[in-house]
């Protein structure tokens, strides 16, 4: 029993590390985020000192990132219009062109962008930063709603689709009962 018990534990762990593996730019992806929450309590209570360069260069950071993930809708609806007819397979190239160009400079204003020599003074880049925090969470709202949006059309099409199969299968029974009714109408005119 211990032996079985043990090898089951051995089972889980293995399927768990490779569902790490295959997870694991994701967890860095978390983790990133979770370091960036922590400076920013850090910087609420005064344990963390940010730049005006480094707030508006992650604040920027974030407008390519929002930016990255609306190219990445805007592709994703020209290839439900192209899946339905529509030709625009240049638009969804420019789409998906758009959001790794938007991702490279993402990164690249968050890894690099504190390090940057800039012309510009602390109260410009205090504006300028939080201009771009404004601009971020305006984007990330429309963002919202694009994909309740399409949630609630993804919705609509499931009950369509459903209500289709009813129908289909309401045609079906209604075949049956009308072939029913013409055979029982043969057997009572034989018993007759």
């Amino acid at each position: 029993m211990k032996e079985k018990f043990s090898k089951f534990i051995r089972h889980v762990l293995a399927k768990f590390y490779k569902v790490d593996e295959l997870n694991e730019s994701n967890l860095l992806v978390k983790f990133i985020g979770v370091i960036f929450l922590i400076l920013g309590f850090g910087y609420i209570f005064g344990l963390v000192h940010l730049s005006s360069l480094a707030i508006f260069s992650f604040s920027l950071s974030g407008i390519f990132f929002i930016l990255s993930d609306l190219s990445k809708y805007m592709a994703e609806e020209w290839e439900i219009k192209k899946a339905l007819g529509n030709e625009r397979y240049k638009k969804v190239r420019f789409f998906k062109g758009l959001r790794y160009t938007c991702l490279f400079f993402g990164v690249l204003l968050l890894i690099g962008g504190p390090y940057l020599k800039t012309v510009l003074d602390e109260q410009s880049l205090d504006i300028l930063g939080t201009a771009c925090a404004f601009i971020v969470i305006g984007l990330t709202v429309i963002k919202i709603s694009l994909d309740n949006t399409r949630k609630h059309y993804d919705m609509y099409d499931s009950i369509i689709n459903e209500t289709t199969e009813i129908l289909k299968e309401v045609e079906k029974y209604k075949t049956k009962c009308e072939q029913l009714e013409r055979e029982l109408g043969e057997i009572k005119g034989r018993i007759m």
